[in-house]
């Protein structure tokens, strides 16, 4: 026996992925700490063995409890030191065709459940990584009910789980839970009741919107914020009034307060309706339109006529959209628009020869570049959430 082999194995002095193997069974427990060091260690590929692993070790620890908890955790620890979404997608691509798989998945539930209490350092990460996983998982387990029905036995029961877990801490303070739990009853209620997205968004939809409005207009985090509010604010939008009433107060408030990047965002965000990519209905942009003319009539009450242009001017990117001409004319027999921002709409939508030679007037002068909002690179929902809870 070598003098390798007579030390005891610790997770500080695995450098294979065999003794990372050896370890898992064992029911080590991982470390943070060791964890950060492991996945600078290690290959993508063989950071991608071991997560792999992870999944059969679950599987297969699930009736013995302390054996499973002592995975998991250990799994969760490995998953946050990577800090990669890819390496969830391995992890369940294993998982979920394990033979043990629904009890295994109850068994993560329990287990990410009990991170719950620590709200601070490491211990939260770990609980965030453990959403993540969760909502993750949901999303899987719908797919492959739909694809492969009879790999799981009642998916629709365990989905039914899985949101009644993620409903019960919808109350946590973490940003990372909350834009997780916004975007998963969001995708997943795509489209039929949004019984638990309703009940998510009256629980913080309006301190989650004022943390994107915010991280939007950060430098920083700006290409982030708006790459997830261009995938997920449709599905807000199509809610019932109460939601929408937080909605305008929030669009109005960052409208008179950062007009310039405001105007941005909502061109962007009307690009996106128009897209063939908006996978909301019809009916989120319809509520969009109505937010735009709602705004425009906020302008006219504070008289800031540029600003009018400029929001009349994005609703106007809707011009072959059904409703846009009743909306128009709605706004135009309002009463209480001032006569300056009739005369806008008489501008835009019926102009005459001579209103064409004052169009810089409104439009601006100014020349050059023009401002746009900055681009994220391509990233799952997870690296998103991930990169705007660490700011």
């Amino acid at each position: 026996m070598n003098a390798r082999n007579a030390e005891t194995l610790t997770w500080e002095k695995a450098t294979s992925v065999d003794e990372v193997r050896r370890l898992i069974d064992q029911g080590i427990v991982l470390q943070p700490a060791t964890a950060k060091k492991l996945a600078k260690r290690f290959k993508e590929d063989e950071s991608s063995q071991i997560t792999e692993y992870f999944a059969v070790r679950v599987g297969e620890s699930v009736d013995i409890r302390l054996s499973v908890e002592m995975a998991v955790e250990s799994l969760m620890i490995w998953l946050t030191a990577l800090g990669k979404s890819k390496y969830i997608g391995v992890f369940l691509e294993r998982f979920l065709v394990v033979q043990n798989r629904v009890r295994a998945i109850r068994a993560i539930l329990d287990v990410v459940m009990n991170l719950e209490g620590a709200q601070k350092g490491q211990s939260e990460e770990t609980f965030c990584t453990g959403i993540s996983l969760i909502c993750e998982m949901g999303f899987a387990i719908r797919e492959i009910g739909t694809m492969y029905p009879d790999l799981i036995k009642d998916p629709d029961k365990l989905l039914n789980h899985i949101s009644a877990y993620l409903l019960s801490v919808s109350n946590h303070s973490s940003n990372h839970v909350r834009l997780s739990l916004l975007n998963y009853f969001g995708v997943l209620e795509s489209g039929q009741a949004r019984n638990n997205f309703h009940k998510v968004l009256d629980r913080f939809g309006h301190s989650m919107l004022d943390f994107l409005f915010r991280s939007l207009f950060e430098k920083k985090t700006e290409a982030v914020a708006l790459k997830y509010l261009q995938e997920n604010f449709g599905f807000i939008l199509d809610t019932d009034y109460t939601i929408q009433k937080v909605v305008f107060e929030t669009l109005k408030f960052y409208m008179l307060k950062k007009p310039d990047r405001f105007v941005l965002l909502c061109k962007e965000m009307s690009k996106q309706c128009e897209s063939e990519d908006w996978s909301a209905s019809q009916n989120a942009k319809s509520v969009w339109m109505r937010h735009l003319a709602l705004l425009f009539s906020v302008t006219s009450d504070v008289n800031h006529v540029k600003l009018g242009s400029d929001i009349f001017l994005v609703l106007r990117m809707h011009k072959k959209s059904p409703g846009y001409t009743q909306l128009v004319d709605q706004v135009y027999k309002d009463q209480k628009i001032r006569k300056a921002f009739k005369e806008l709409i008489d501008f835009y939508e019926r102009p005459k020869p001579k209103q064409r030679s004052n169009m810089s007037l409104i439009r601006g002068t100014k020349r050059g570049r023009k401002p746009s909002l900055s681009k994220a690179p391509e990233m799952t929902t997870v690296d998103q959430v991930t990169f705007l809870n660490a700011i």
